[in-house]
C-alpha cells in the first residue's frame, strides 16, 4: 500500500467493503460519472447567495479530500459503532476499530480534549464521543460518534467558514441533546442561544472584513502593479487592474482582489473566503521589481 496513491488505496480498503458506492477522492470519477456534485458557497461571498469561484479539482483533492454522501457516511459510521461489523460481516478488522477510538493525546479541553487515530476525542452530554472536522472553501463536514451509545451522525454542508461550522456544531450538539432526553423547550432555548452568539460573531467577522479601502472609499492606480511576476518552485503570479478598477491576483487556480493595507505597495488578498494573505511589492527606482507572499519572494518578469 505504501507505493500506492492513497486515494486508490481508500478506496480499496475503506470505500469498497463498507459498500459506499458514491465515495470517491476522485472530482473525475464523480463527474465523469454524473454524479449531482453540488455548488460551494460561503457566506462570506454574497451573503452565501453566490457559488465561490474555487472548486476541488483532482489537483487539489491530492493531498487531501473526498466526496461522499449521508447514505455510504451511514455505512462508515455503522462499521465504526459495531466493531467493522456491516451487514452481519466483519468487514474491517474490529481489533483495528478498537485501537482508532483509543485516545492517544490529551489536549486541553474545550470542543475537544484528545486525539485518537484519526478521530479527536470528547465529551458531550457527559459521555465519550469521537469525532472529526473538515472542510475546503465552500465546503464543511462533521462525523461524531457515541460509542458506548451506538449513535453516530454525519453533517456534510456545500458552505463553509462561521456560519456553517456553527451550524454543523448546533445539529451535532441538538441530536446529542435530544437523545439524552433534553424537552423541546430545552433544545428550543439551546438553539436560540447559538444562533444569538453566531450572529454576533458574524458581524464582528464582517467588520473586520471590511477593508481600508472599503471604509475610506479611497482609489488606488493597480496598472503601476500589473505584470507577471514569477518564482522557480512556487510559479508564476499575475496582477492586473479590472476595468472597474479592482487589483486582481490570480495564482494558478487561485486568484483574489488586491485590498490595501496600513502601509503603502503593501496587500491584503483573500484566495479563500475568510482568510487573507499579505502581499508586499517591492520596487528600485520608482519601478515595481517584485512581490512577497508568504515569505516567498516573485520576480517581475
Amino acid at each position: 500500500f505504501f507505493q500506492r496513491d492513497w486515494r486508490s488505496t481508500l478506496a480499496e480498503t475503506v470505500f469498497v467493503p463498507l459498500e459506499m458506492e458514491h465515495s470517491t477522492a476522485f472530482i473525475s470519477e464523480a463527474l465523469g460519472q454524473d454524479w449531482p456534485v453540488p455548488d460551494s458557497y460561503s457566506h462570506l461571498v454574497n451573503d452565501g447567495q453566490t457559488p465561490i469561484y474555487l472548486r476541488k479539482t483532482d489537483a487539489t483533492m491530492y493531498s487531501v479530500g473526498l466526496l461522499s454522501t449521508t447514505e455510504d457516511m451511514a455505512n462508515f459510521l455503522n462499521a465504526q459503532l459495531n466493531a467493522g461489523v456491516l451487514n452481519e460481516e466483519e468487514v474491517i478488522s474490529g481489533e483495528v476499530i478498537n485501537l482508532q477510538h483509543s485516545r492517544q493525546v490529551e489536549v486541553d479541553g474545550g470542543y475537544f480534549d484528545g486525539y485518537a487515530y484519526g478521530w479527536m476525542t470528547g465529551e458531550r452530554q457527559g459521555r465519550r464521543v469521537l469525532l472529526h472536522t473538515g472542510g475546503f472553501p465552500g465546503a464543511s463536514a462533521l462525523i461524531s460518534i457515541m460509542p458506548e451509545e451506538g449513535i453516530g451522525m454525519a453533517v456534510l454542508h456545500n458552505e463553509s467558514g462561521t456560519r456553517a461550522n456553527s451550524l454543523n456544531t448546533m445539529v451535532e450538539e441538538a441530536v446529542y441533546a435530544q437523545l439524552s432526553g433534553a424537552s423541546d423547550e430545552e433544545l428550543s432555548a439551546g438553539i436560540s442561544r447559538r444562533l444569538e452568539r453566531l450572529e454576533q460573531r458574524l458581524a464582528e467577522i464582517e467588520d473586520l472584513n471590511a477593508s481600508p479601502l472599503q471604509k475610506t472609499g479611497e482609489s488606488i492606480n493597480f496598472s503601476q502593479y500589473a505584470g507577471s511576476y514569477a518564482h522557480s518552485l512556487s510559479g508564476t503570479i499575475e496582477i492586473s487592474q479590472t476595468a472597474n478598477g479592482r487589483g486582481k491576483v490570480v495564482w494558478g487556480l487561485l486568484e483574489g482582489d488586491l485590498h490595501p493595507a496600513s502601509q503603502e505597495h503593501i496587500f491584503n488578498v483573500s484566495f479563500f473566503p475568510g482568510e487573507s494573505w499579505q502581499l508586499e511589492f517591492a520596487s528600485e527606482a520608482s519601478e515595481v521589481t517584485a512581490l512577497r507572499i508568504n515569505e516567498v519572494s516573485f520576480l517581475k518578469q
